[in-house]
């Protein structure tokens, strides 16, 4: 068998060991000149923002709002909800939830820019609101606030 692929074989040796770990190590500090100022300017991005996010979540914390009782009215026709605040700090009701639906424009009163309910410390600590459900037999209601709290309660007729 002929062999026709043609053979190198001339009096050169190939770079030697220090000169190969020259190139190697020069590699490594040109990707390492390129990629750490993107990283750095990464991380200092996704700091900045989880200093905020940290911050907000130490407030929420703070917040508590338990739905005392909820029951309807039969002499109105509405279901009156009673929610009282038992956290550290002031909350404000954004919305209202019946079976999902979202009721915050029905409620009494009203939640426009959301309504206050103030700390332990003032007497303002409870709120009644009501709203007209159609009929039901059993209906489930969420209060949420503006941090995102929620509380829960289900109402049966």
């Amino acid at each position: 068998m002929i062999n026709l692929a043609p053979t190198i074989t001339c009096g050169r040796k190939g770079l030697s060991p220090v000169v190969a770990t020259l190139l190697m190590v020069g590699i490594v500090f040109a990707m390492f000149a390129i990629l750490y100022p993107w990283a750095t300017s990464s991380l200092m991005l996704y700091q900045g923002s989880a200093s905020i996010w940290f911050s907000n979540q130490e407030e929420a914390a703070k917040e508590r709002i338990v739905i005392e009782m909820a029951l309807f009215n039969v002499t109105t026709n509405h279901t009156d909800i009673y929610v009282r605040n038992v956290g550290e700090i002031d909350v404000k009701i954004v919305a209202v939830y019946v079976n999902g639906a979202d009721y915050s424009s029905s409620v009494n009163p009203p939640l426009t820019g959301g309504y206050p309910i103030y700390t332990k410390a003032s007497n303002q600590n409870v709120v009644r609101f009501s709203i007209a459900i159609p009929q039901y037999t059993s209906v489930n209601i969420k209060v949420v606030t503006a941090r995102g709290y929620q509380a829960t309660t289900t109402v049966t007729k």
